[in-house]
């Protein structure tokens, strides 16, 4: 089966927490390209601080610190523990931190019990274009790159001063409020 991972990301909401912020997107893919109508959401935060910042799924944090918090209940209730709970909410189970100023990157992923700290050295040249557009209450300019095997479309905010943006993405010189990908297309002679 083909898939198309088609990756939209909208900025919906703002929570300030001193010098750390968390920004709220709603990731969207396409798991089939044959059945482009099914299209799957999750939500994600990203979290930014002076030091760096962490993407990562709101969902399956939220579902792992359910487990966990029923599990510890179990313990303290009969010294046992029952996992029948439903399995892990969420289908996105990695996650991305950054630290700053040198913006290295680094994608955090699990597979059964081995844990995997994959480093991302792949630069990414943006080209600002002069388009604007009002994304909710910013104000945003496009940029695009090809990134990965795809050419991504972005918005960003320099009314939000932090060059950071979900996933493996900064380097604008507001933060990506939006973004999407356009697959490369392989030309066959």
């Amino acid at each position: 089966m083909n898939k198309l991972f088609t990756i939209y990301f909208i900025m919906l909401c703002t929570l300030m927490f001193g010098q750390n912020k968390r920004f709220i997107y709603e990731y969207q893919l396409i798991p089939d390209s044959a059945n482009v109508a099914d299209v799957k959401k999750e939500m994600m935060y990203l979290d930014t601080s002076k030091d760096g910042s962490k993407y990562y799924s709101y969902t399956v944090f939220n579902s792992d610190s359910l487990m966990k918090a029923d599990i510890e209940r179990q313990v303290k209730a009969n010294g046992t523990i029952n996992i029948t709970a439903p399995m892990k909410a969420g289908s996105v189970r990695y996650s991305v931190t950054k630290t700053y100023p040198d913006y290295k990157v680094n994608l955090h992923r699990r597979l059964g019990m081995d844990a995997y700290n994959i480093s991302e050295d792949r630069k990414i040249n943006w080209k600002i274009a002069s388009d604007k557009e009002k994304i909710g209450e910013w104000n945003a300019q496009k940029a695009e790159a090809d990134f990965a095997g795809r050419h991504w479309i972005a918005w960003f905010s320099i009314d939000l001063p932090i060059q950071d943006g979900p996933y493996k993405f900064y380097g604008l010189p507001g933060l990506i409020v939006k973004i999407e990908d356009k697959l490369v297309p392989t030309r066959w002679s």
